[in-house]
């Protein structure tokens, strides 16, 4: 027999992995297998630290607030072996990100509501480049003209920035 498995998923409301599971459970096989799955619901600060590994969250208003007070979308820092590496998933705003980009190795910013070019100025007038700028999750701008749109960004920032595309792979 196989061994049975936990594998921790860390969801910011738990009701929607209730709703989700319970929809799963109805497919072929009941969404059944050889692991559990333990949801557990986060909020800002610290979400994983162990063999030199720290993963930690920080709220954005990209989505209100609910009733409770609790946020519902974040951004993550990653740090590891010295390295930290930020991942903004779609945000408010440049500045919601400020906190997590203290000693920050690679950004990876969505564009999907934010233009690349105005992320580049922002993040340079609040001095808070990082040493590599990943664009993802592509908004019209790329969309529409990926190649101008690189040129703009190199002319800012040069081989420190990328337009990335799906399984791209980075060195940090």
């Amino acid at each position: 027999t196989l061994r049975h498995r936990r594998i921790a998923l860390w969801i910011p409301e738990i009701d929607v992995w209730e709703h989700i599971h319970g929809m799963l459970r109805h497919t072929a096989g009941n969404f059944a297998g050889d692991f559990a799955i333990a949801a557990q619901e986060y909020g800002d600060g610290v979400l994983l630290e162990e063999e030199g590994l720290r993963v930690s969250a920080l709220h954005n208003t990209h989505l209100p607030a609910r009733a409770d007070g609790a946020w519902r979308s974040f951004g993550f820092a990653i740090e590891a072996e010295g390295k930290k590496v930020v991942f903004s998933g779609d945000t408010g705003g440049v500045g919601e990100l400020l906190p997590l980009l203290e000693g920050c190795d690679l950004l990876l910013m969505e564009t999907g509501h934010h233009p690349p070019v105005e992320v580049v100025r922002q993040l340079q007038d609040a001095d808070a480049l990082p040493g590599m700028l990943g664009f993802i999750h592509h908004g019209r701008a790329i969309l529409n003209d990926r190649e101008g749109q690189l040129r703009e960004l190199r002319a800012l920032l040069g081989d420190r920035v990328a337009i990335l595309e799906d399984a791209t792979t980075l060195e940090v």
